[in-house]
Parts: structure tokens; C-alpha cells; sequence
């Protein structure tokens, strides 16, 4: 929905934002997030920001933020003073970009250089949904969610598709649908019926079930 993108693994790159559009979707960290694009633009444009964080107002997932009553970031990093969430989702200006480029050692590095340089940085609570991962309890938390129907249903899907992992092994005559969730390593044997359940990494499914 955003033209331009990169993945990169640990620290950004040097010269990451080269040949990106302006402005263009950073997503960082460990989750799965769900926001509809066209409307962070137009709250970027409407405020004339250089970096729009995406924001959840979920605690305790999610470094915390601090924005005054007009929503532009004034400090991040603090529980003792937050009222909102990074999702791990950013809308980002060249001219910003360019601003926190000597700080390449993570995306918060960036995040404060930019701010330091005087670019206009604005947080909004615009994530559809938000769930950080970062420990087994999340993961769960995550499933339950899943199977629960809390994960907005993705635009122009008449129906939530099952979630299936390409290195999971999946047996022949096996059916797979409704809110099923199989992840990496799962073995499920021959003519078994999978509906709304989670199958976790390295389970096994015997035949039949």
C-alpha cells in the first residue's frame, strides 16, 4: 500500500533509505501488527510530520511514549511518563530520514536523533490491532487473539484464511480451515481435520484427528 520498502535484519543499514519513496513504512521488532496505510498518510500530510509512529495504547507491550495534547512525540523511552505504545510501525519523511542517518545503531537511535534535529515527530493510536511478541506468554496471548477473532480481518478477504507455516509438514487428506493457526516445525499426519485450533512449533498431530 506504500510504495518502497526494505527488510533488514539487527542495526539499519548505511544509506537505508536510498531509493525509498518519500515518505516510506519502516516496520521494526517482533509482532504482528494490522493498520490501514492510505489513513497514515493522510494523518502524516494533515500534520505535516516528519515521522508519524504508529501508535497502540496497550501497557507493557511496546517501548513507552510521551505526546502532548496535540500528538506530536515529546519523549519516548520512560514508563514513568507515557501514555501510548510504539507498535513498532513508522511512516517516515526523506528529510527526516536523512536527519537521524548518523545514528544507525537501532531504530530508537534513529528515532532520537531525528527528534534531537528538530524534525516534527507525531504519534497517533492508528493500529488496527497491535501485539508485541517477545516471550512464550505473548506468543500464547497471540493465539488466543487468533482464534478469538480480534485480528481485524485483512481488506478485501471475505473469509480469515488459515495461517500455515511453509516448513510445517502437512500429511495428505488433511484439511485445514476456519482461524487454524500451524506453525514452523509441526508435523500433522494423514486425513486429520484441522479447524480454529493453534498447532505450536515441533508439535505433532497423529493421523485421523
Amino acid at each position: 500500500a506504500v510504495p518502497g520498502g526494505i527488510i533488514r535484519r539487527g542495526r539499519i543499514a548505511p544509506g537505508f533509505a536510498e531509493g525509498l519513496s518519500d515518505p516510506f513504512l519502516l516496520v521494526h521488532g517482533t509482532g504482528i501488527r494490522s493498520f490501514d496505510a492510505p489513513e497514515l498518510l493522510d494523518e502524516m500530510t494533515s500534520r505535516h510530520a516528519g515521522v508519524l509512529v504508529v501508535a497502540h495504547p496497550r501497557p507493557g507491550a511496546g517501548r513507552p511514549l510521551l505526546s502532548d495534547p496535540d500528538g506530536r512525540l515529546t519523549s519516548f523511552g520512560s514508563d514513568q511518563a507515557s501514555n501510548l505504545r510504539d507498535s513498532g510501525v513508522w511512516l517516515v519523511g526523506r528529510e527526516a530520514a536523512g536527519a537521524g542517518a548518523a545514528a544507525l545503531s537501532s531504530p530508537h537511535a534513529f528515532l532520537a536523533a531525528a527528534m534531537e534535529s528538530g524534525a516534527a515527530l507525531y504519534s497517533e493510536c492508528l493500529a488496527r490491532y497491535c501485539r508485541v511478541v517477545e516471550s512464550p506468554a505473548d506468543f500464547l496471548a497471540l493465539c488466543g487473539d487468533v482464534l478469538g477473532g480480534r485480528i481485524p480481518r485483512a481488506a478485501g478477504l471475505e473469509t480469515d484464511p488459515p495461517v500455515v507455516d511453509p516448513s510445517a509438514t502437512i500429511g495428505e487428506g488433511t484439511l485445514i480451515g476456519g482461524l487454524a493457526w500451524i506453525d514452523g516445525g509441526a508435523r500433522i499426519g494423514r486425513d486429520c481435520r484441522i479447524e480454529d485450533s493453534v498447532v505450536l512449533w515441533g508439535a505433532r498431530v497423529g493421523e485421523g484427528s
